[in-house]
């Protein structure tokens, strides 16, 4: 199964904690089958003195979407990250740890963009929209 994870750091630096992440999911979760380019950002939903780069990777793994957010919030753990959560799956999923695809996507320009450049297929599975489209429909 092809999942998309997105990928954004904005404490020291940003490119090496990307490229360590990208190879500690490669190691931990599934095969990188695509890496978007980097988008620099400004922090969404909170203040931060550094823009954020973002970035998203599809994977190829065969991890049902709970062992993989488990194992992504392992790694996280282990670069020193406090998580605020967002990941991003073409599974739906609803439980106390996990809702599939994430609520917020549709606003996030952020994770839209990286995600449109790996996944320009995917349709979002309750939207019924691509990537694409919901940029073309932010204000």
């Amino acid at each position: 199964m092809n999942s998309c994870l997105l990928l954004g750091s904005n404490l020291g630096d940003r490119n090496a904690l990307l490229a360590q992440a990208q190879a500690q999911i490669e190691q931990n979760c599934g095969h990188v089958i695509k890496v978007s380019k980097i988008y620099e950002t400004a922090p969404w939903g909170f203040e931060a003195d550094t823009p954020f780069l973002n970035q998203a990777i599809l994977i190829d793994t065969t991890l049902p979407p709970e062992e993989l957010i488990t194992r992504c919030l392992e790694i996280e753990t282990l670069m020193g990250r406090m998580r605020i959560p967002d990941k991003q799956q073409e599974t739906v999923c609803q439980s106390p740890h996990l809702t599939l695809p994430h609520p917020l996507l549709p606003a996030r320009l952020f994770a839209l963009q990286p995600m449109a450049e790996v996944a320009p297929e995917w349709v979002h599975p309750v939207l019924g929209l691509t990537a694409d489209e919901m940029i073309r429909r932010l204000p």
